[in-house]
């Protein structure tokens, strides 16, 4: 049996705990996934997803990744006689799970290889550009593709080419929403069903099928409110000084002064790496790996992850100034860590407009 729960359901936030009985033994470990507590559906074993709460949608995939995977380690240990320790049955685990996010295919090419499902084909899709393009954009079209999965199995069929047209689009739309996904989140899967099957046709001669030319067949979208600091407001967060007090106001709940002193680290870290992205407007995958290297002459150079582009930005005075402060640049932090504090902070902004 495979199962998820809280590590520490009595806190504001908690890690996710994979747990797993097999053979009559109990294996036990954080999935380094981490949630509001508010948000955690117990029923579901899942993170709700609403609109305060984006990053759900990444979270929930990554379960069902960490899921998959302990099924499958559950499978080859069953082949054996003997009850495996916690440490080689999370071995296993591990094996699947990173083998999931980037696992190595068949080529478009082998004879062997089916044509007639689709999820075949868009294993071989994502084969094809794995080194052409973005591991951001490849993590999405194995996204895509695990939902496609996921969706198979609800109905009990594989899906073949044939199978793409609107019927499927109505029914998949419904599924989708059913898990309380947004229309945005189900534009942009569709958007790649569109282009998998696309490439299908056109390029490997797979089929000469037009399923997706149905003019409902669509990749809806919502404008999405903006949310924005002024100038004012970065300069505001830049001569804040990150106390103790200051801290304990926020997490009343941390004990010890290691315990603080560790947490003011991590404030100044994010707020200073925020502030960098603010003011040169790199996306955060950029400014979360920028580094001394890239300034050349007063410019800040190098080229984005998500289109490996070339950039060149003016150097902003408060950049400047935070860079001679001793600030680490070498000390990164996590895309998801730094849209957590986004949607804290667009909360707490609403909070406190409420009350004025």
């Amino acid at each position: 049996m495979i199962k998820f729960y809280l590590a520490t359901p009595q806190r504001e936030r908690s890690a996710i705990i994979l747990s797993v009985t097999f053979k009559g033994k109990q294996y036990r470990r954080t999935t380094k996934e981490s949630t509001l507590v508010k948000f955690w559906n117990p029923q579901r074993q899942r993170v709700r997803v609403c609109r305060e709460n984006r990053l759900a949608n990444c979270t929930n995939d990554a379960l069902e990744l960490w899921c998959q995977a302990a099924q499958r380690a559950e499978v080859y240990f069953k082949k054996g006689y003997t009850i495996p320790s916690s440490r080689d049955f999370f071995e296993v685990v591990d094996e699947e799970y990173y083998k999931a996010l980037e696992r190595p295919v068949p080529s478009i090419n082998t004879p062997e290889s089916p044509s007639g499902y689709y999820s075949d084909y868009f294993e071989r899709y994502i084969a094809r550009y794995a080194d052409a393009r973005s591991i951001i954009t490849i993590r999405h079209y194995r996204t895509v593709l695990n939902k496609l999965k996921q969706y198979e199995k609800m109905i009990r069929c594989r899906l073949q080419f044939e199978d793409i047209n609107i019927n499927f689009y109505n029914q998949f739309r419904i599924w989708i929403y059913r898990q309380g996904y947004s229309d945005n989140y189900f534009g942009s899967l569709i958007k790649v069903i569109k282009q998998v099957y696309r490439e299908a046709r056109e390029v490997d001669h797979l089929h000469n099928l037009n399923g997706t030319a149905h003019k409902n067949f669509i990749t809806v979208a919502k404008e999405s409110d903006p949310v924005y600091l002024s100038v004012d407001e970065l300069m505001k967060l830049y001569r804040l000084r990150i106390t103790k007090n200051t801290v304990l106001n926020e997490w009343p709940d941390l004990c010890g002064e290691k315990a603080v002193r560790q947490r003011i680290a991590t404030c100044e870290l994010v707020r200073n790496r925020f502030l960098i992205g603010a003011f040169s407007g790199m996306r955060v995958s950029d400014f979360s790996r920028f580094s001394e290297s890239n300034i050349v002459d007063g410019m800040i150079m190098m080229r984005t992850r998500k289109t490996d582009t070339p950039i060149a930005i003016p150097l902003h005075p408060v950049i400047q100034r935070i860079l001679e402060s001793d600030f680490d640049l070498s000390k990164t932090i996590s895309d998801r860590l730094y849209q957590a504090t986004g949607e804290n902070g667009r909360n707490r902004r609403k909070s406190d407009n409420m009350r004025t």
